[in-house]
């Protein structure tokens, strides 16, 4: 009965939310189609966890380029912390005044990339943060190489 209820439940979600194409990528994994990106789960080295990432969609799926840009994001995390904790540190700031980081790394745990299709020149990409203090919130950012574009405060 059980096998029955669950192939009820999988035709109830693809009639709502369409048939799932999944596509195995040697670098990304198990990626689903989700229109003009596809979405992956991958260990991401410097935390020691698993991310969500959004890939943007290529022809021929991810490429080298999209590669080397995630393995630029672990190679540069520190660096990158370094460029965004007194952004998001001064954004935080303007909602709570007394607000203050004590440890970025402990605080901030890394939840979500979204990769582009990294084409030549600088790019825009995004980053997004849950924050596991008092405050329980996500940030997101939107960025242009190492620069903070936006960052939006959610929680």
């Amino acid at each position: 009965m059980r096998k029955r209820d669950k192939s009820i439940l999988g035709k109830v979600k693809e009639l709502i939310f369409g048939k799932m194409t999944k596509i195995e990528n040697d670098f990304f994994g198990e990626m689903i189609d989700a229109g003009n990106y596809y979405e992956c789960r991958k260990l991401f080295r410097p935390i020691g966890k698993v991310v969500e990432i959004g890939l943007e969609k290529k022809e021929q799926g991810p490429d080298e380029k999209q590669k080397k840009f995630f393995n630029w994001i672990e190679n540069n995390y520190d660096l990158l912390i370094e460029k965004v904790s007194p952004s998001i540190e001064r954004r935080v700031q303007d909602w709570l005044s007394n607000y203050e980081v004590k440890d970025f790394q402990s605080e901030y745990t890394l939840e979500y990339l979204y990769i582009p299709r990294c084409d030549e020149g600088v790019f825009d990409w995004q980053i997004s943060f849950y924050v596991e203090n008092e405050l329980q919130h996500w940030c997101s950012l939107e960025m242009r190489g190492l620069e903070v574009i936006e960052i939006l405060i959610d929680g």
